[in-house]
């Protein structure tokens, strides 16, 4: 069970994070609009989740969110956790080649 709750927000996390980053004004914008999300999903789970943003940030572009966590598989009282597995979730979103940017001319 704990390592599906993982995956899911994972997952979830990843797709929030693309979401907010192509929907941002500029490169800067897209980063920290991501991360945002990651941290909100981090709260709601209480799950440690790692970001990885890829892709470049432009006009019919696709920008890709990596979202990767260690899920314990057992914790025991007084001895802690037993193993961990690393769980990832990724999605994929293109930038709107119809808008505009911050910082980008007005050429396509």
């Amino acid at each position: 069970a704990r390592v599906e709750q993982g995956r899911l927000a994972a997952e979830q996390a990843a797709r929030d994070a693309v979401r907010s980053a192509v929907q941002a004004p500029s490169a800067s914008a897209a980063q920290a609009a991501a991360s945002a999300a990651v941290d909100r999903a981090q709260a709601q789970t209480g799950q440690t989740l790692e970001l990885s943003l890829d892709g470049e940030f432009g006009r019919g572009s696709v920008l890709r969110a990596v979202v990767r966590a260690d899920v314990d598989l057992a914790r025991i009282p007084l001895f802690g956790t037993i193993g961990t597995v690393q769980v990832s979730g990724d999605a994929a979103a293109p930038v709107d080649r119809y808008r505009s940017l911050v910082g980008v001319g007005s050429a396509p």
